[in-house]
């Protein structure tokens, strides 16, 4: 293939994510954001949950591409965007952190976002079952 598209970049970024490769979709992103193809709302699906899913968590590199997202390739982030977010936070420990950004989302926030921080809950040694006050409030709202 002589010129990329972002077709192309999305591709490979999905085959190494589906395929366990996530610090590997994170280092072809950075070689996409060195090209003149624009990412687009699905490059950015792909390459949030690969820093979540490597052994050592990228949350600062994932934090940076959802900045990135609004404000260089100026794409509004959707729920799934959201919720890849309240993942990384939460899968790399750091749930005051996911509720937060929960509270502070521009969009209501809908079932996937809830799942995501009730599985990082769940994950979490440190939480106990019942412990989740109005967000469990909120997650039955949203799931009914």
């Amino acid at each position: 293939m002589q010129e990329h598209d972002v077709i192309s970049w999305n591709s490979l970024l999905s085959g190494f994510l589906h395929h366990g490769y996530g610090r590997e979709a994170v280092e072809m992103f950075e070689q996409m954001r060195m090209t003149e193809v624009k990412p687009n709302l699905t490059t950015f699906l792909t390459v949030l949950p690969a820093c979540s899913y490597v052994i050592v968590r990228l949350l600062d590199k994932g934090l940076e591409y959802f900045d990135l997202m609004k404000s260089v390739v100026s794409l509004q982030p959707i729920l799934e965007h959201c919720a890849c977010v309240v993942d990384l936070s939460g899968r790399g420990g750091y749930l005051r952190e996911a509720e937060a950004f929960i509270c502070s989302m521009p969009i209501d926030p809908g079932p996937s976002v809830f799942k995501a921080l009730v599985t990082c809950k769940c994950l979490s040694s440190s939480w106990k079952y019942g412990n989740c006050g109005a967000f469990c409030e909120k997650a039955r709202g949203a799931l009914s």
